[in-house]
């Protein structure tokens, strides 16, 4: 009976000293697993780490190409309205020297003397010769009186009630006898159309 519980009492040591083996291959799988998604993370934060600034770098330099361009742009147009008013300008005095000078002239001073007919037959030869000027930007010239009459060159047929004290260039040379009218643009069967100018001259 001893000897039996003695073998008992081995055999339950030896039962309580087992431990259970796990398979060399899922330590494998699993270390495998942990490796990969650690790898894989580092390689997201590496990709990161360079996308990142890059993408910043591009936005900051697209941003300021494009400022750059802007700038630029806005120079350019303040330069191209710059010259386009220069020239605007130097139009403006060349066509109005050339009004003082013509309304100084002794042929238009002296208009109401003598024989109308004559006058405006001489008066049409100055507008002509005026027209044909190289440096001139005129294309017609025509000159109205108190009584309704006009002299104009090219002599351009006229509707017969036209009356050219009723115009508003001419209103507006009466009403501003030291200045020189300028009116919106026009369109003119008989010529290309343009801005009409004029002075009071007496």
């Amino acid at each position: 009976m001893k000897k039996q519980k003695r073998f008992q009492k081995k055999k339950e040591f030896k039962l309580s000293l087992k431990i259970p083996k796990i398979p060399k291959s899922n330590v494998r799988l699993k270390f495998l697993t942990r490796a990969s998604s650690i790898f894989a993370k580092l390689m997201t934060f590496i990709a990161l780490m360079i996308i990142v600034p890059l993408a910043f770098t591009g936005y900051m330099s697209t941003s300021k190409s494009i400022k750059i361009l802007q700038d630029t742009i806005n120079i350019s147009n303040a330069d191209t309205l710059g010259l386009i008013n220069n020239y605007v300008d130097l139009f403006k005095n060349d066509i109005e020297t050339q009004l003082i000078i013509l309304s100084a002239n002794l042929q238009i001073l002296n208009l109401g003397q003598g024989n109308f007919e004559t006058n405006k037959k001489n008066l049409q030869d100055l507008f002509t010769t005026v027209l044909k000027t190289k440096s001139t930007k005129i294309s017609l010239i025509y000159l109205a009186t108190p009584d309704k009459k006009i002299i104009q060159s090219p002599d351009l047929p006229l509707d017969p009630n036209y009356d050219p004290t009723s115009q508003e260039w001419y209103k507006k040379a009466i009403e501003n006898p030291d200045a020189i009218i300028w009116t919106g643009p026009y369109s003119n069967d008989g010529t290309n159309g343009g801005c009409k100018f004029c002075i009071r001259i007496f």
